[in-house]
């Protein structure tokens, strides 16, 4: 009996050349080379390996979506920042932007003033209501208002 079972293996394993190994197909033959030839075992080592392969891609992939979560995040919080920083700015030119207007209309009250200024002076030299002195004072007092008015307007 011993003997026949020795043979029936030689037989099997003689007739496994021709048989596919896939455990998938093959039949019956092809299940008894598999387990034989260690075939089966080689592919569920196959298997394993490939599933723990998978599992690590997905577990990086997992790992990159909360990075990528938290760049996105940080990013969210920069833009908001920024634009927080931006509307800042703009409440900052438009401030600015109504001090000049108020700067040239003040520019404009003060040459204004100035001709009209310039004007008393012009009139101050045909003036015959004053005295020489009187004239001397109020054409000093005049010079001096309108050389002051200048400097303000270089200023603005």
């Amino acid at each position: 009996m011993r003997s026949l079972v020795i043979v029936a293996f030689a037989l099997i394993g003689g007739c496994c050349s021709d048989v596919t190994r896939d455990p998938t197909q093959g039949g019956l033959l092809g299940g008894i080379c598999g387990i034989s030839t260690g075939a089966y075992d080689q592919r569920i080592s196959e298997q394993e390996a490939r599933l723990r392969q998978i599992e690590e891609q997905r577990r990086m992939a997992e790992q990159e979506e909360v990075e990528l979560k938290a760049r996105e995040a940080q990013m969210r919080r920069d833009m908001n920042r920024m634009r927080r920083e931006v509307g800042g700015l703009n409440a900052r030119i438009a401030a600015i932007k109504a001090n000049n207007a108020t700067a040239r209309q003040k520019k404009v009250e003060l040459k204004s003033r100035i001709a009209a200024l310039e004007s008393e002076l012009d009139q101050l030299q045909h003036s015959s209501n004053l005295t020489p002195e009187q004239q001397a004072n109020r054409k000093a007092e005049l010079e001096r208002e309108i050389s002051d008015l200048w400097k303000i307007i270089n200023v603005l």
